[in-house]
């Protein structure tokens, strides 16, 4: 008997969470490209370029003439992360914001500062000295400073200046661990919001859901989703699409997460990503391999 009440308790949570996020086409965002209209021309665009990484994050974002990096990848990522600025034509970013200082997010940079791109500066939330496991920190931010790279200390509630887009910085403090304190990112143009979640994990994902208003229309999800959200988490964003800046391999459950949630997603692996918004709806693009298996 209470094996079987079990089973009937999770049929009934599979079809709530299926139905958690049903699509009302009168109220619906994103779009993948060919199901509507394409961008008018001379349309003032937000764009989220998404470098096709594995276990690394490095996305671009760009609005008329700003630009800024949020994170960079590892160091042999360097050519990916190069690549992703020429095709957005880029020859300078005006900032780059590392979401924590993990040699996955932030190891393009000392390599990008001696490459000799401009950049206008550097924005953390971590002291300068942080050191730790796979941390990158101290290195970093030797470099940008021996090469004159302004750098910008900032913290939960800060806003970036970007043009007529609002980016919020959102960050619990709570010592959890160094995913957790990680900065998410919340990108707001016209009706439209964007939300990049670093590696917020299942602990800070608990309290951020309770310090912020989350909901957002596409999501990266967190911690390249080597491990499943936190239902709240999941339920406060409330997305309409996910991205994955990582493979399929290793993410089965945050996979069927999505599945029952109803949620559509691709990964960064299968091609560079493209999100485009004009302030009342989102178009995204994916550039698929050919060589996929």
């Amino acid at each position: 008997m209470h094996r079987r009440c079990l089973a009937a308790l999770f049929a009934v949570l599979v079809l709530v969470s299926s139905c958690a996020f049903a699509e009302d086409e009168n109220s619906r965002k994103v779009f993948m490209a060919g199901e509507c209209e394409p961008f008018a021309e001379g349309e003032e665009l937000l764009t989220l370029y998404v470098c096709p990484l594995t276990g690394a994050d490095a996305m671009l974002l760009t609005y008329g003439e700003h630009t800024m990096l949020v994170d960079t990848g590892k160091k042999t990522d360097f050519a990916l992360l190069e690549q992703m600025l020429a095709d957005a034509g880029l020859d300078h970013v005006d900032m780059i914001f590392n979401t924590h200082p993990h040699s996955d997010h932030i190891g393009g940079v000392i390599p990008l500062v001696e490459s000799g791109f401009p950049i206008g500066k550097f924005m953390t939330l971590y002291p300068h000295d942080h050191t730790g496991n796979a941390i990158v920190q101290r290195s970093s931010i030797e470099t940008l400073a021996e090469y004159g790279i302004p750098i910008e200390d900032m913290q939960d509630g800060d806003v970036i200046p970007f043009g007529d887009v609002k980016i919020t910085v959102m960050r619990q403090e709570k010592k959890v661990s160094d995913n957790d304190l990680s900065a998410m990112l919340m990108v707001e143009y016209g009706s439209t919001r964007l939300l990049l979640t670093a590696d917020v994990e299942y602990i800070g994902q608990w309290y951020l859901v309770r310090m912020h208003d989350l909901k957002a229309d596409i999501m990266k999800y967190p911690h390249h989703a080597v491990s499943r959200m936190n239902p709240e988490f999941l339920e406060a964003v409330q997305p309409e699409f996910v991205f994955i800046p990582h493979g399929s391999r290793d993410t089965k459950n945050a996979q069927k997460q999505l599945n029952m949630a109803g949620v559509p997603f691709k990964y960064a692996t299968w091609g560079p990503i493209t999100i485009e918004s004009n302030g009342e709806k989102w178009i995204v693009t994916q550039d698929v391999y050919t060589n996929l298996k």
